[in-house]
């Protein structure tokens, strides 16, 4: 349980990489580290996720803004 606890609390405090060691029993204690092993490892992914779509969405505002820019020039340039 403290082991538990400790991940627990580094997570908390931001170390989002710490998981809880796995013993090979069959109690409640372990499968709580399993769960929590789970929902860490799917926070990480979902970070990454958005990390991948916030990218996209700043290339795509780059592309679209400099797709508009230059019909904008040329029409002002007239």
């Amino acid at each position: 349980l403290r082991k538990v606890l400790h991940a627990v609390e580094e997570f908390k405090e931001g170390n989002l990489h710490v998981r809880v060691p796995l013993t090979e029993s069959d109690s409640d204690l372990a499968l709580l580290g399993k769960t929590f092993n789970s929902m860490a490892d799917r926070i990480l992914t979902n970070i990454e996720d958005l990390k991948n779509v916030d990218t996209l969405r700043r290339e795509l505002i780059a592309n679209v803004s400099h797709d508009l820019r230059n019909p904008l020039a040329i029409i002002n340039g007239y």
